[in-house]
């Protein structure tokens, strides 16, 4: 039922840039616009230097490990004060990077 949903969803918006006058042309705006925001977000972790883009993937690495790892550490109580220290841990170093980006 959900696929069935999400397929009716993706051909109405096909069908409406199908349609609708300049639609097309609207679509490949959208499309440029999304591709300016990818490479001037790539320029951009590239910009932080070795170090610190370093310290953003292992800290975006930390997170995704931690919330997949959820159910196992919140069973226990020490395991709750680890998940707590991890995701404290990444947030620090998500920090640290961000504040490292608004130096000049």
């Amino acid at each position: 039922m959900v696929v069935a949903r999400n397929v009716a969803i993706v051909a109405a918006l096909a069908a409406i840039v199908y349609l609708v006058p300049g639609g097309g042309q609207g679509a490949n705006t959208v499309g440029s616009i999304l591709s300016l925001l990818f490479a001037v977000g790539i320029a951009a972790i590239y910009s932080l230097g070795d170090h610190y883009r370093a310290l953003l993937y292992g800290a975006v690495v930390l997170v995704f490990v931690t919330l997949a790892a959820s159910t196992r550490l919140m069973a226990t109580g020490p395991g709750t004060i680890v998940w707590l220290a991890l995701l404290g841990t990444a947030a620090i170093g998500l920090l640290v990077v961000f504040r490292h980006s608004r130096e000049y």
